[in-house]
């Protein structure tokens, strides 16, 4: 059951990735200048690459089970995207960008921690199941 929910939140995410770039890209009245588009550009790639992480953790969930580590590491990938790639989306908006700001840190952190955790988790698993 939690492999479909990490898988559909996967899908999902990446679908909102798809989005979100393709308003950026085709949404604004003048084109953003260079700084803002390479800001745009780093936080969308992450986003992007963080819903392939979660992907990966629906398919570890699957083919081992519900394990303590690989949700951490995927509850770590959810949260740090939406701290650090969505706090970037929302730091476009000047109204918002100081308070916004100090939440990227913190998902860049959970982003990294993610990782780290998910590591652990697979040196700790067992033989897949059969």
């Amino acid at each position: 059951m939690m492999a479909r929910v990490w898988i559909v939140l996967a899908c999902a995410s990446a679908a909102l990735s798809l989005v979100v770039a393709a308003q950026f890209q085709h949404g604004v009245a003048e084109a953003p200048a260079l700084a803002q588009r390479l800001t745009f550009d780093v936080a969308n790639d992450i986003h992007m690459m963080h819903a392939l992480a979660l992907l990966a953790i629906g398919i570890l969930t699957s083919v081992f089970g519900n394990r303590t580590l690989v949700h951490l590491a995927g509850i770590s990938f959810a949260l740090g995207t939406i701290f650090f790639s969505g706090g970037i989306y929302a730091s476009f908006n000047p109204d918002r960008a100081a308070e916004i700001g100090r939440l990227i840190p913190v998902g860049g952190f959970l982003l990294i921690a993610g990782w780290v955790i998910l590591a652990a988790s697979v040196v700790t698993l067992d033989p897949p199941r059969r």
